[in-house]
């Protein structure tokens, strides 16, 4: 099966190993180390969760896009691990600081999103966000997700979270 897709204005791709250093640096942007779960400390970190990643593609477990833009510039990445039995997908993504605000997210997280009902089965995305973090709420709503509420911090969790749905 083919994971590759287009829309408008981006290519996305599978994540390669050589994608590593650019997604370092995505996270190196203040803005998006205070709204992620989890801070790499260095490009081999980023490196082996690249890995990881692929053994669950391999699996059936999620599949991880690079955003390209039509110039071949990297934009960002989205991430869909699921669970095929329970058709279920969760959403987590982070675009860079150029191509926030300009619609790129959306466009790409349409076309994953009929991707995951049309070729991975997926009859509904789960997505969550920090509470603080209004840019990733606005679009769940934008995009037509549920708002289930807000799960409390935990000992592991230092953030509460916004929840979100969306039924494919």
């Amino acid at each position: 099966m083919n994971h590759s897709l287009q829309t408008e204005r981006l290519d996305l791709r599978l994540v390669q190993m050589g994608d590593a250093q650019n997604i370092f640096q995505l996270h190196q942007d203040p803005e998006v180390a205070q709204s992620v779960y989890f801070q790499p400390a260095d490009v081999g970190k980023v490196s082996t969760l690249l890995y990881l990643r692929k053994i669950l593609f391999v699996r059936g477990q999620a599949v991880l896009w690079v955003l390209l833009d039509r110039s071949g510039a990297f934009v960002g990445f989205v991430d869909l691990p699921m669970d095929k039995d329970k058709a279920k997908g969760e959403v987590h993504f982070i675009i860079a600081k150029p191509y926030r605000n300009r619609g790129y997210l959306t466009e790409a997280l349409k076309a994953v999103f009929a991707f995951a009902k049309e070729s991975l089965g997926l009859q509904q995305i789960e997505g969550c966000c920090f509470v603080e973090n209004d840019r990733a709420a606005h679009v769940f709503e934008k995009l037509g997700f549920q708002y289930l509420g807000i799960v409390p911090k935990t000992p592991e969790n230092e953030h509460d979270l916004k929840t979100y749905i969306l039924d494919l």
